[in-house]
């Protein structure tokens, strides 16, 4: 056909065809050879770990045991009653019920315990707490039949080699593999046991280490799947449900884990002509190794199923894509000669000069006109935005040195207009200051901060631009600034405070940013604007009385201001109180003293509440210049200069109340350092306990004060008193902190999460995740807030 032979004829038609085609294909190959290779190694990786997991928990309970066995075997060899049955000649009866009753109550308060024997090695006596006679004594035939029934008689008279505090299997059958009884022996001699030496025997029930076993198998769900125990000397050991493995596959085992040495492995292997994964784990404490055998085709049957369905899919999406390929590549191939004629300067269809193929020679002269243009309009618009924020700066510094031009740039004709006098129009400045501004330049990246600050300024444009036109920008320090053009004759303070708060929970809620908003006056020439600022800015001292988070207008200050003038900010009465109580090192006085004087401060206007804390620091310091004046040098305190320092780096009056107290406690802490010392160890091993328990439900008071062997009542008073916070909150902040490492670095549910961090009740997690960082989990990570609180 005519179309069969345009496509012969067209080189770049059936390259490209070709390429596509074959890539698809190779992709696919690829992509299903890998996922198939990936799943078989998940599966094998998840299945042999959940096999560790099982054989680690019986290896463990092997390993406990014994050494429980052990060690009641050591206390039983010490008791001064088996001592006496193993070692007296002659017992009386009435002395010898006493010391058999001692052996019953032994077993009966370990429930892990089948029997306890002891031989008299100086009488030829047996005494037993699971034979029908308890005592055997003697050489004649009564004495034989008891004795035969004695399992330590059994044992001795059997040649096998008694060892030392080791458990042995007494009762085995070779051939089946069931084990009746292991053992612990307990003999007086260093080395090796000396026939005729008295001995002591303890039969350990079997069912503790088979039931185990078979409980996991059940749980497991595989009934092909195949446990023993093997101990150091190579015997096999089963609950006799399964049966033991051949001679041969038992040999094979042995010798592969006795190379391998301690620890857990698995290797494959074809074990009476089935081929097995083989996984055991060996103690390096007693020599036994627990053994899973599980058939290969029982684990990879559901990866076998999935290899059919990858071949299947693979020679389907071939087919799919080489049609698909040629349906494309045909109408592709259409515009090819008329772009072509568009771009070339020949204005003819062939490819140009050193170009391969058209489409190369498009896709380049394409990429790099989008590529110049993109450029072009980025610059544009980053010039822009450098230039208006520059200007808009500007402007707040030196309004009155700017022209009506460009003000009508920075706010529009409208504005322009209103500065050279147009009646009515009205203006108001906001400043924004972030509160823990030191904190939000040190905790955060470089990167970090100008992303909250952008948002801050685009935020407020957007929440005030709803009911006025006004501007925001970032003035490089520790706030932003706004200006409002306010309509006329409104009443405009209720709708910008009501903004503000507003603007305030937005930052709060998705950067965990708290703002401080400072409302100016009006007024009514934007030349004013610079000045306005000035005052605004200077207003903000007031968030020291007002606290973070405030939204400070003209009112507030002027009620303050007036209120302030009625009243004394340190009473004489207080100060001389305050005085007595740093001079008692009385802390708790010192801070009710102090939290009356600082709640008349947060009536009083900002100069009063400065000038007022001063005081208070000359009070304190002149009063440490009296003790260390009439105290011996070893019992000298002063003010450190640093605390004092800081007080003026505090925002708010809570703020400088906790750095007075921190003070405070230094000046009383200089005269009790050993016991503040000590206490300060103590508070850190607090800490240390949380952040290595935090996961456990159980963590609180009494967990710590167990740990520490202290009351919980004295362990709560003494982290409150020395972190200004209960011990329940911190533990709380530890676990949250975890938490939201987990929701942004982890791919687990909420509720993982919360059991990753200790808590058990949802509806508390959620809770106090909520009042940490104001949303739910699902929120934090929904949004996807990164930014550490």
């Amino acid at each position: 056909m005519k179309w069969i032979g345009d496509i012969r004829s067209k080189k770049y038609f059936l390259r490209i065809l070709l390429t596509i085609a074959a890539t698809v294909v190779a992709f696919l190959t690829v992509f299903f050879g890998v996922t198939y290779a990936k799943s078989k190694s998940a599966v094998m990786k998840l299945q042999q770990e959940s096999v560790r997991n099982v054989l680690g928990q019986v290896d463990y309970n092997i390993d406990n045991l014994g050494q429980m066995v052990i060690n009641l075997a050591i206390s039983s060899f010490a008791d001064r009653n088996i001592t006496t049955l193993m070692n007296a000649r002659e017992l009386e009866t009435f002395e010898l019920t006493g010391k058999l009753e001692t052996m019953d109550k032994i077993v009966a308060s370990n429930s892990y315990l089948h029997s306890l024997l002891v031989y008299n090695g100086f009488n030829g006596c047996y005494f037993s707490t699971a034979d029908s006679s308890m005592v055997s004594c003697g050489n004649g035939p009564s004495w034989a039949a008891a004795a035969e029934n004695n399992a330590l008689a059994r044992f001795l008279r059997s040649g096998e080699p008694v060892v030392k505090l080791e458990l042995v299997p007494t009762d085995y059958d070779p051939n089946s593999g069931i084990v009746r009884l292991f053992s612990v022996f307990m003999y007086k001699s260093l080395d090796a046991y000396h026939s005729g030496e008295s001995l002591l025997m303890l039969n350990i029930r079997p069912e503790w280490l088979f039931d185990n076993v078979r409980t996991i198998n059940t749980l497991g769900g595989n009934d092909q799947t195949q446990f023993y125990i093997m101990n150091a000397n190579g015997q096999f050991f089963t609950s006799g449900e399964q049966g033991l493995p051949g001679e041969t596959i038992r040999s094979a085992i042995a010798a592969r884990i006795r190379d391998h040495g301690a620890g857990t492995d698995y290797y494959l292997a074809t074990l009476d002509g089935v081929k097995s994964i083989v996984t055991f784990s060996r103690s390096q404490t007693n020599g036994f190794s627990v053994i899973n055998i599980q058939p290969y085709a029982t684990v990879f049957g559901a990866i076998d199923t999935i290899k059919r369905f990858f071949i299947l899919m693979l020679g389907l999406f071939a087919a799919c894509s080489i049609a698909v390929s040629i349906w494309f590549a045909v109408r592709l191939y259409r515009p090819v000669h008329s772009l072509l004629d568009a771009i070339r300067p020949e204005g003819r269809g062939e490819p140009p000069g050193p170009v391969k193929d058209e489409f190369l020679f498009m896709s380049n002269v394409y990429r790099k006109t989008l590529l110049a243009l993109d450029e072009f309009r980025e610059k544009q618009r980053v010039n822009r935005s450098i230039v208006h924020h520059y200007k808009l700066r500007q402007f707040f510094a030196d309004s009155e040195a700017v022209e009506a031009a460009e003000a009508e740039q920075l706010f529009g004709p409208a504005t322009g207009s209103a500065e050279l006098g147009e009646a009515g129009a009205r203006y108001g400045v906001i400043v924004l200051k972030f509160d823990d501004y030191r904190s939000f330049c040190t905790m955060r990246k470089q990167a970090e901060q100008q992303l909250i600050r952008f948002a801050v300024t685009n935020v407020c444009n957007e929440i005030v631009g709803r009911s006025f036109a006004g501007q925001a920008v970032d003035m490089r320090g520790d706030h932003c600034a706004a200006i409002v053009r306010l309509p006329e004759g409104a009443d405009w303070m209720p709708t910008v405070a009501g903004m503000m708060e507003e603007l305030q929970q937005v930052m709060a809620s998705y950067y965990h940013i708290s703002l401080t908003a400072v409302i100016s006056e009006t007024y009514g020439d934007l030349r004013q604007t610079s000045a306005v600022y000035a005052r605004t800015e200077e207003s903000a001292l007031y968030r020291l009385l007002l606290g973070k988070r405030a939204i400070i207008a003209p009112a507030d200050i002027a009620r303050l201001r007036q209120e302030s003038a009625e009243r004394v900010p340190l009473p004489a009465d207080a100060e001389r109180r305050l005085a007595e109580h740093i001079r008692a090192g009385d802390l708790p006085a010192i801070e009710a003293k102090l939290s009356a004087i600082f709640e008349q401060l947060a009536k009083h206007d900002y100069d009063s509440a400065v000038n007022a804390i001063l005081h208070v620091i000359v009070v304190a310091n002149q009063t440490v210049h009296d003790i260390n004046r009439l105290t011996p040098d070893a019992g000298r305190a002063a003010i450190d200069m640093k605390a004092f320092q800081m007080v003026f780096e505090q925002e708010t009056l809570d703020d400088v109340f906790r750095q007075l107290m921190r003070m405070f406690g230094g000046i009383a802490g200089q005269r009790t350092s050993d016991k503040a010392v000590r206490q300060d160890v103590l508070v850190d091993t607090m800490k240390e306990i949380v952040e290595a328990h935090y996961i456990e439900p159980e963590m609180g008071l009494a967990f710590i004060a167990e740990s520490m062997r202290m009351t919980p009542a004295y362990v709560g008073r003494l982290f409150k008193k020395i972190e200004q916070v209960s011990l329940i909150d911190y533990i709380h902040e530890v676990r949250m902190k975890h938490a939201i490492v987990l929701l942004q670095n982890e791919s687990y549910s909420v509720a993982e999460i919360m059991r990753k961090v200790g808590y058990s009740n949802e509806s508390h997690f959620f809770k106090l995740f909520k009042r940490k960082t104001g949303v739910t989990p699902n929120e934090y990570r929904k949004k996807g807030l990164y930014l550490l609180p």
